[in-house]
């Protein structure tokens, strides 16, 4: 006969998020989800031509098919972060280069 916490039976969702919170992988997660994010905050139609390469130490690293949609995306990278960070929930986002 199956065990049942007095409880009753847990959904696994609610086991996975527990795990998630008790070894602080939250962040790691969410740094995880950085080239959707982009995505999302850029427009898929601009993520096709600057497209996200690596997240390493706060800096975001973006390579562009071509140095007018580097300048065009220059002149917006503070709000692009300011988003990003958005749906980080923290500041972890300081800047952008483009490759």
């Amino acid at each position: 006969m199956p065990y049942y916490p007095r409880n009753g039976p847990k959904q696994l969702n609610s086991i996975l998020d527990e795990l998630i919170s008790s070894k602080g992988w939250e962040d790691r997660l969410k740094e995880i989800a950085l080239p959707e994010y982009w995505k999302e905050v850029v427009g898929s139609a601009v993520a096709d031509k600057a497209q996200f390469k690596r997240f390493d130490d706060g800096t975001i690293f973006v390579s562009t098919v071509s140095s007018t949609w580097r300048t065009e995306l220059q002149l917006r990278s503070d709000l692009i972060i300011k988003q990003l960070n958005n749906k980080l929930g923290k500041e972890k986002v300081k800047e952008i280069k483009f490759i």
